[in-house]
């Protein structure tokens, strides 16, 4: 017998499974934290906005990713002691601004930390590293600025650079190590060791 209009129920159409929206966050982590990590490690007044906006989205990813943040936060809890102690000295700093100030930018530091150590991996953390302080040093070498006999490229100091060419060796090398990276990626880390 044949079907009629009228003995079918009414079904709404489907046009496969709906995509949720957050499925692209994976990306938008690795590329929000790539910013934040250039932001602070380059010496520069216009990364300040970049900065700021990184630190929002993740103060905003780290509630709408509870579940997977919120034990990580709770593990970390020792991170928040430092922000706490800059609001509590606000109250008898000479500067109370300045330490809330610090506080805030302590507080978005540690929410960076926990959200970057929940949602990528360790290899992304370090190869994210080892991209921003590849651009810290591409520039001071573009900008060998000298200082009192000292080299300190783009960072104002000779001891700031050292300590991000330090920073840059260990990501280098060990990006170069590690087996399961992308070989072109290893290829260049290792390129970049002394």
């Amino acid at each position: 017998a044949p079907h009629t209009a009228a003995a079918m129920p009414y079904t709404l159409p489907t046009y496969g499974r709906s995509q949720s929206l957050l499925r692209n966050f994976d990306r938008i982590d690795v590329l929000m934290f790539f910013a934040w990590v250039v932001s602070t490690t380059l010496p520069f007044g216009w990364a300040a906005p970049l900065r700021y906006m990184a630190a929002a989205y993740f103060a905003a990813a780290i509630v709408l990713f509870a579940r997977q943040t919120m034990p990580s936060a709770f593990r970390a809890w020792p991170t928040l002691i430092i922000p706490i102690l800059c609001f509590i000295a606000a109250t008898w700093a000479p500067s109370s601004s300045a330490a809330i100030r610090k506080g805030v930018m302590l507080a978005f530091t540690a929410v960076v930390a926990i959200y970057a150590a929940s949602r990528l991996s360790g290899r992304q953390i370090l190869t994210i590293f080892f991209f921003a302080e590849v651009i810290a040093a591409v520039m001071s070498i573009m900008k060998p600025t000298v200082m009192g006999g000292a080299w300190t490229g783009i960072f104002g100091q000779k001891n700031f650079l050292a300590i991000h060419m330090f920073i840059f060796f260990i990501a280098a090398l060990t990006v170069a190590l590690d087996k399961g990276s992308n070989r072109l990626i290893r290829l260049s880390a290792l390129g970049m060791v002394p």
